[in-house]
């Protein structure tokens, strides 16, 4: 995470994806988010160099543009687009957009043609909020 951290300052956009297991985000998506906590906190946590990146890049991720991307076997699909909708809450990140896709084995999500246009979508969205923020910001 430590060499994360910093790639997450600089975004100007995130977008999460991650698999269904047992109605939930899988367990490593949720340390990824678990992880991410001294960012919205200025957590103590971080080296002297990180604390100091922090307050370089601004407000940690704070209103970056955030897409989700869930790809579920049947059921969960929703609470797991919402435990990623949490974390973005959490940090103040800008939703914009987000994609349920299906599959019950290892690629074939690529049949489901709806979940992979939301993906599309979502993709386009995180980049369209991107560059009207950076718009605004001249």
């Amino acid at each position: 995470m430590q060499e994360i951290y910093p790639k997450l300052l600089a975004a100007d956009g995130i977008v999460i994806g991650a698999p269904v297991y047992f109605w939930g985000i899988c367990g490593l998506a949720k340390i990824f988010i678990d992880r991410t906590y001294c960012l919205a906190t200025g957590h103590l946590a971080l080296s002297h160099d990180m604390r100091a990146k922090i307050t370089y890049y601004g407000e940690g991720l704070r209103n970056k543009a955030g897409g989700i991307i869930v790809v579920t076997a049947r059921v969960g699909g929703t609470t797991a687009f919402r435990q990623i909708s949490d974390f973005f809450r959490g940090h103040r990140i800008i939703e914009v957009g987000g994609a349920i896709a299906f599959a019950l084995e290892k690629g074939e999500v690529s049949k489901d043609k709806q979940g992979l246009n939301e993906a599309r979508w979502t993709g386009r969205a995180v980049v369209r909020v991107i560059k009207q923020r950076q718009v605004l910001e001249r």
